[in-house]
């Protein structure tokens, strides 16, 4: 098992090294329930990683790997701050 990745420049650079290093696995930001997301793939299996955000802070992390929860993800999109 990993240890927790802490801080919002390691987990993006964890999230980038991995869609760049790893065959077969992808990340692209999307908007989910109108909050910020990761629509993730790995081998062909879809996931989301969706943020609960709370006074400009990530509080909470989930992560869905039900296909059949994931079939509305929207298209990739630029986030911005």
């Amino acid at each position: 098992m990993l240890p927790p990745v802490r801080g919002a420049e390691r987990v993006t650079a964890l999230l980038g090294c991995a869609s760049r290093t790893e065959p077969g696995f992808t990340a692209a930001a999307v908007w989910l329930n109108a909050a910020p997301a990761a629509r993730l793939e790995d081998a062909g299996e879809p996931a989301a990683l969706s943020l609960a955000v709370a006074d400009g802070r990530v509080t909470r992390v989930y992560l869905v790997c039900n296909p059949r929860k994931l079939p509305r993800l929207t298209e990739p999109v630029a986030l911005t701050r």
